[in-house]
């Protein structure tokens, strides 16, 4: 029966092993774009985690793109397509007057309740941010 930190573990863990493989792709890609690549929410629906057990899903918005870019979750992260992963995820990329980075989000749900956490790379640290019950705001 999974608990809340074993649900974020399961996220974290995921999320660890694809790093460096985001990272490298990120920097190839801004390389070769003159930006971080952005990907939109990977699901409809998030992994809804019950205290009965883990919901693991796959992403169903792979294809989806921003209207600015072609590209999407497959050009960046072809691996993700078809498997059931623990989180949804969101890649933002960002632009400020200290350069260019982007932030990894991985949003799921446990007994209910929506939880996230965000990863950095680049000069605003302050975007990492630690899992924390999702606001309403946060969702708008």
């Amino acid at each position: 029966m999974p608990t809340l930190a074993q649900v974020r573990d399961r996220a974290d863990t995921w999320l660890a092993a694809r790093w460096p493989i985001v990272r490298d792709r990120q920097i190839a890609y801004q390389a070769a774009n003159g930006r971080y690549f952005q990907g939109l929410v990977t699901h409809t629906n998030l992994p809804a985690h019950l205290t009965a057990a883990f919901a693991d899903a796959i992403g169903n918005l792979l294809a989806n793109h921003p209207t600015d870019s072609p590209h999407n979750w497959i050009a960046l992260l072809p691996e993700i397509a078809g498997i059931a992963i623990p989180a949804a995820i969101v890649i933002d990329n960002y632009g400020g007057p200290e350069g260019q980075g982007f932030v990894v989000t991985v949003w799921c749900m446990y007994n209910g309740t929506i939880y996230s956490r965000s990863q950095n790379y680049g000069p605003e640290t302050w975007r990492t941010v630690a899992w924390h019950v999702v606001t309403l705001d946060e969702l708008q």
